[in-house]
């Protein structure tokens, strides 16, 4: 972006000539917004009017976009004051207002907003008066208004003329959808008065045409549309409305070729006063705007002086993608047709035979698709598309289990079975897990006959019919996967579908063992992970090995599930035996759909057409590293770098936000201390990254699960407590090969990395299944090492002691040391001379000054806590209160 964020604004690029094309967020979710910027929107418009979301999610939403470079304006449902000012609290860049039907109420609308930015300025000054510093200027936002589509084209022009209105946008097809309701036998002058033209061809009459009377209503029918041939019927005496509605209309051949040629010029009149918009707005220096449509490509309505284009919404990304892709895959191509797994049935009708696992086990097949954003309206609707199953990944995914129940409802709503994948066999959660009405759970990463035990023995202890429950009985479950039929509840803990994932070359040599376990209903395989675990030039080998463990499984009589193996299609495995196919996820189809929609309305980066439009740039500024360099590419360029942090605790985005905004450069997200929840997570993330900073997460102990999730959110760094130079090899692993369990022996992770690190593997040949979110999480999964800040808390005597052998592990970035739980002054000398020009130095020190720290060669120093800041500003203020 040129200059700073002012200069910058959606309002100031618009009048340069600068074009966006844009997109509506109906679904209130932070990670779809963030996809779908990072898909090539400039700009994200948030439904408040459509869609269910409320100025909390839209804060989310604004953060969550301009985080990625995209501009965001708010769609009112009203224009209030309230409604205006709550809105400009969440950070919108501009406001509109739908279904405006005459230009006095969008000059209201937009003298409304400039009396509600005065305002806010003087509330605004009011908060600097004990402040040496000036207070800042009010940046008006971009005042837009749509057209009411029911109104005449004309009202755009009078919109255009409206003193304090920036843009004016226009829906043709809905204006057409509206103008092809009024039925053209009916009235002509009432129709013309809709069309921008002074006049319409007269109705031809012939002499020796019939008449007959039919009644015209005052409502027409959602299924009448421009028609040449007139209703039949005849006014009802009863209705006096009809009766005097009632008129004779010609209806012989010459009338009905007659209304036709009408409405071709009605059309032709209408677009030609739609392309002479941009024209006129120019005259008058204001912007006009508009959807996309199939009689103009989005290229040439920005060459003609559209200046945003609204493509599509999120929803309908998503549904369109979920149903283009469900299609691919269930294409017959194959010498016989597939049977697919019937829809969940309503809880009171289901039987025995309706459960995954049973229709699964009469040879029917299911197609699968993981769900990562968390979503119940987004999951609903990919459901809808025409997947048998979905899969909720609790394993990378960044759900929860309180998140997880609003899932399982849409799934059913739609008719489709629900599965989860599990962090661990860890038996208080799949007790909890199992009170949601999942049909099935898959175990992650089993490499021995033995977890499969310790799995199947762990369910059948957690399952909610067992009598370990206790006193809560059937009462505590919140959705019964089961009906109340008797001879349900007989088999319920056998229609649960229980499968395992094996994603490594040590799980895929015991293959054989694995499904000789009694209980397993399933083996799943993860080939993207296999395909990870293998050295390379190996993969071609591991990828045949597969195909011997899948005709094990088969032998044995056990179900065989699994992602989409790479070079084979779907049909292909389906033949070979597999009963479930887990082909794409929803951030996938999301995605491919927005940036497949985005390059079709762009022109390419090379012809003639390149360079005459110039796009809107983001507003967001990097407060440190700059050129999309991560926190440890700038750390590590420069031994002068230095970066100021602080701890967030709170667990909030509004308090990470505000502290970012006043200058630290890195938030640390503080699950050691702070709330766990790595779904709240996301908003933190996107608060800090809208205001330029870097954030890092802080895990609370050496936990192989919430490790593998939090790589998944979008941190640029993990700080990690070790107490031993294990410790630092383990945390190396995991962060390094976040696919695969941690190995018994020091010296085999050694000559692992040696051999062939994560960074350095290539994966061109079978791209992930599961991708990250945000473009600086797919550059993690690119150059991992050279994006990703490893960090190794010191905080015990234990860790201290052994500090020269933990500056010596590869692929550690930095040690942060941790004063606060105890460490000696001597000991902190100590860890700081090992660590001096060998590694990245930072840490948290209470009672010594950032400065100070920055001289003796600290890089990242840990200041305060949005925490502590709160209470010392509360004493501050309590302070200052009259005795």
């Amino acid at each position: 972006a040129e200059g700073s964020s002012a200069s910058c604004s959606l309002a100031k690029q618009l009048r340069r000539g600068w074009k966006a094309v844009a997109c509506v967020a109906q679904l209130s979710n932070a990670i779809i917004t963030e996809l779908i910027a990072q898909a090539g929107f400039e700009l994200i418009i948030v439904d408040h009017e459509n869609g269910p979301g409320d100025f909390d999610s839209a804060a989310n939403l604004v953060r969550s976009a301009v985080g990625a470079g995209a501009h965001v304006m708010l769609r009112l449902p009203s224009g209030d004051a309230t409604q205006v000012d709550r809105a400009l609290d969440a950070g919108a860049e501009g406001l509109l207002l739908g279904d405006v039907a005459t230009a006095a109420e969008a000059e209201a609308f937009g003298q409304l907003v400039q009396q509600v930015v005065l305002t806010r300025a003087k509330t605004t000054c009011s908060e600097w008066l004990s402040s040496p510093r000036e207070p800042p200027e009010p940046s008006a936002p971009l005042v837009a208004v749509e057209m009411d589509v029911t109104q005449p084209l004309t009202l755009a022009e009078e919109l255009l003329a409206a003193e304090h209105v920036d843009l004016v946008f226009v829906d043709p097809e809905r204006c057409l959808e509206a103008l092809a309701l009024l039925r053209p036998e009916s009235s002509l002058d009432q129709t013309s008065s809709r069309l921008p033209v002074a006049t319409l061809p007269a109705d031809p009459t012939d002499g020796e045409a019939d008449t007959k009377t039919v009644e015209e209503p005052t409502e027409p029918s959602l299924t009448q549309t421009w028609s040449p041939s007139a209703p039949s019927g005849s006014p009802d005496p009863q209705n006096p409305r009809a009766a005097k509605g009632a008129r004779k209309v010609p209806s012989g051949p010459t009338q009905r070729l007659a209304n036709t040629m009408q409405v071709a010029e009605a059309m032709d009149a209408f677009w030609n006063c739609f392309e002479a918009l941009p024209a006129k707005a120019a005259e008058k220096q204001k912007l006009v705007g508009c959807t996309a449509h199939a009689r103009t490509s989005t290229y040439d309505l920005f060459m003609r002086g559209h200046s945003v284009v609204t493509l599509c919404a999120d929803l309908v990304l998503l549904r369109e993608g979920g149903q283009r892709h469900v299609s691919e895959m269930k294409m017959d191509r194959g010498p016989e047709s597939r049977h697919w797994a019937t829809p969940l049935e309503s809880q009171r009708a289901r039987l025995a035979s309706s459960a995954l696992v049973s229709q699964l086990r009469r040879h029917k097949k299911a197609l699968g698709a993981f769900l990562h954003l968390g979503d119940a309206l987004a999951a609903e609707t990919l459901c809808l598309a025409g997947f048998e199953a979905v899969v909720l990944d609790h394993e990378e995914g960044p759900g929860n289990l309180s998140n997880a129940i609003g899932l399982v409802h849409a799934a059913a709503s739609a008719g489709t079975h629900t599965l989860l994948r599990v962090p661990s066999h860890d038996f208080p959660y799949l007790r909890r897990a199992l009170q949601l009405g999942l049909e099935g759970l898959i175990l992650p990463m089993a490499e021995s006959a033995a977890q499969v035990e310790d799995f199947i023995a762990a369910v059948r202890k957690s399952y909610p019919s067992s009598s370990l429950r206790g006193a809560g009985g059937h009462a505590s479950v919140v959705r019964s996967v089961a009906p109340t039929a008797a001879q349900f509840l007989r088999k319920r803990e056998e229609l649960l579908l229980k499968a395992v994932q094996v994603e490594s070359e040590i799980g895929l040599a015991h293959v054989r063992d694995m499904v000789k376990v009694e209980g397993l209903d399933m083996i799943f395989f993860a080939p993207v992970e296999l395909a990870a675990s293998a050295p390379r030039g190996q993969e071609a080998g591991l990828l045949l090995a597969l195909q011997t463990a899948e005709a094990e499984v088969k032998r044995a009589k056990k179900l065989l599930g699994g992602m989409l193996v790479p070079g084979r299609s779907v049909e292909t495995m389906f033949a070979a035996g597999y009963d479930l196919v887990c082909t794409t996820s929803d951030v996938i189809l999301l995605r491919a759909t927005a940036e497949n929609i985005v390059r079709e309305a762009k022109p390419f980066a090379t012809g003639p057409t390149a360079g005459q439009l110039q796009w809107i740039s983001s507003a967001r500024e990097a407060k440190f590293a700059k050129d999309e360099e991560t926190l440890v590419m700038r750390l590590k360029k420069s031994p002068q770098a230095r970066a100021l942090a602080v701890m967030s605790r709170l667990g909030s985005a509004l308090a990470a936000e505000l502290v970012a905004e006043k200058g630290f450069e890195v938030v640390i997200l503080d699950h050691a201390k702070g709330a766990e929840d790595l779904l709240g997570a996301m908003a933190v993330i996107h608060a800090t990254v809208r205001c330029g900073a870097h954030a890092l997460l802080r895990l609370p102990a050496f936990s192989l699960g919430h490790l593998r999730r939090a790589l998944h959110v979008g941190v640029e760094g993990v700080i990690f407590p070790v107490h031993s130079l294990e410790d630092a090899h383990a945390m190396v692993e995991l962060c390094l090969y976040p696919s695969r369990n941690l190995p018994e022996e020091t010296k085999l992770v050694e000559a692992r990395m040696k051999n062939q690190p994560f960074r350095r593997m290539d994966f061109s040949f079978a791209p992930s299944l599961v991708e990250f979110w945000g473009q600086r999480v797919a550059e993690f999964s690119r150059r991992q090492a050279e994006s990703l800040l490893i960090a190794a808390q010191v905080d015990s005597s234990g860790a201290a002691a052994c500090i020269e052998d933990i500056v010596k592990v590869e692929g550690l970035d930095m040690i942060f040391i941790d004063a606060s739980n105890g460490l000696a002054a001597n000991e902190v000398e100590a860890i700081q001379k090992a660590v001096k020009g060998k590694k990245l130095l930072g840490g948290l020190l209470p009672g010594r000054k950032a400065e100070e720290l920055f001289r003796g060669g600290y890089q990242l120093v840990c200041a305060a806590s949005d925490h502590g800041l709160l209470a010392e500003g509360a004493k501050a203020c309590i302070a200052e209160r009259p005795k």
